[in-house]
């Protein structure tokens, strides 16, 4: 479960906050619970947890224990063995038709 609240004195208290991706929190309220749902597509998008996110905004406070740590996708492996270098083939001389000179 993660809490949000929002105090920004240079708004009005009780105005509507947009966080893009969480939604609308008012300004000075009560910390608002975020849905598990929301976090984990927050998460997602953003490639970073919420307390990551806003931690350089302050006014912003992240409470509680996020649903789980955000770790970004692995890479695939190329599970695929690389093709051996093929070696140089000989080249042959042409043949002279029968009957001529070389």
């Amino acid at each position: 479960m993660v809490q949000l609240s929002i105090n920004l004195p240079q708004y009005p208290e009780g105005e509507e906050i947009a966080i893009a991706g969480l939604g609308r929190f008012p300004n000075g309220g009560d910390a608002v619970e975020i849905d598990e749902d929301t976090v984990a597509a927050f998460e997602e998008e953003q490639g970073m947890s919420i307390k990551d996110a806003l931690k350089n905004n302050p006014g912003v406070t992240v409470d509680g224990q996020e649903g789980k740590t955000y770790e970004p996708p692995e890479e695939e492996e190329d599970t695929q063995a690389p093709e051996a270098p093929q070696a140089p083939q000989e080249q042959q001389s042409p043949t002279p038709p029968e009957g001529s000179e070389a």
